[in-house]
C-alpha cells in the first residue's frame, strides 16, 4: 500500500464502528445531560452576580490584563451576551435541552456543535470550579463527536483512541510525577484496594482510621 493510498484510507467510513458510534452519541448525550443539569443548579451560586467568584468580575479582570486577547484565551459566548445570572441559567438549561435532543437523535451535528460551544463557555465561566480532568475530557470527546454523525472515518476512530490513550497515560504519569511516595513506590494499592477472595474481602476506605494509620506506617511517621 502506497503512502498516498494509506492517507486516503483515513477518510473512508469505518463501517465496523457504525453501531458503536450511534451508541456512543446516546451515552454522550446522557453525560452532557448530567453535566448541564448539575451546572443549572449550581452555576449562579458559583459564578453568578452574588456568587463565590462572579463571572462579571472575572471578565473585567481578564479584559484589563489581556485586552482583546481575553476573547481568544477565554473563548465563551458571555463576551457577547453578558454573564449575569439569567444568562448563566439560560445557557445551562439550553445545554439540558440539547442533551435530550442528542439522546433522542434529533439534528445530531447542529446539536453537538451547540453543546460543545455552550459547555466550553461554561467551563471558562466556571473558572477553578470547572478546572478538572473530566471537564477537559468531555470537551475533547464532545468536539470529536461533532464529526461522528453520518459515520465515523478511520481517522476519527484513531483520534478517539489517541484521546483514550492520553487519558490513561497522563493520569498515571501525573501520579508518578507529583512526588507522592505511595505512587512512585508502587504501593498505592496497599491503601486503596479491595482484595477479592472466596471468604474474605478487605476494603480500605480513603480517609478512614485504617487508611491513615497505614499511610503513617508507610512514610515512617
Amino acid at each position: 500500500m502506497s503512502i498516498r493510498s494509506g492517507f486516503s484510507s483515513l477518510w473512508q467510513t469505518a463501517e465496523n464502528h457504525q453501531g458503536i458510534s450511534w451508541l456512543f452519541l446516546r451515552f454522550l448525550g446522557l453525560i452532557y445531560l448530567i453535566a448541564f443539569s448539575s451546572l443549572a443548579l449550581q452555576i449562579v451560586g458559583l459564578v453568578g452576580e452574588q456568587g463565590i467568584l462572579p463571572l462579571s468580575t472575572y471578565m473585567q479582570v481578564a479584559e484589563h490584563s489581556l485586552g482583546e486577547r481575553a476573547h481568544y484565551w477565554l473563548p465563551m459566548i458571555y463576551w457577547w451576551i453578558g454573564g449575569g445570572d439569567t444568562t448563566l441559567l439560560i445557557t445551562a438549561w439550553v445545554g439540558v435541552l440539547g442533551s435530550l435532543m442528542l439522546i433522542l437523535g434529533h439534528w445530531e451535528r447542529p446539536v453537538l456543535i451547540l453543546l460543545f460551544v455552550v459547555y466550553l463557555s461554561l467551563v471558562h465561566a466556571g473558572q477553578l470550579f470547572m478546572n478538572f480532568q473530566w471537564d477537559t475530557l468531555l470537551l475533547e470527546a464532545g468536539f470529536l463527536a461533532i464529526f461522528l454523525p453520518g459515520g465515523p472515518t478511520l481517522l476519527l476512530v484513531i483520534l478517539f483512541e489517541w484521546l483514550l490513550f492520553r487519558l490513561r497515560f497522563l493520569s498515571g504519569l501525573f501520579k508518578l510525577l507529583r512526588g507522592d511516595p505511595s505512587w512512585s513506590g508502587f504501593t498505592a494499592l496497599n491503601y486503596y484496594r479491595c482484595q477479592p477472595g472466596k471468604a474474605k474481602r478487605r476494603l480500605v476506605v480513603p480517609g478512614s482510621r485504617e487508611a491513615i494509620l497505614e499511610t503513617r506506617r508507610a512514610v515512617g511517621a
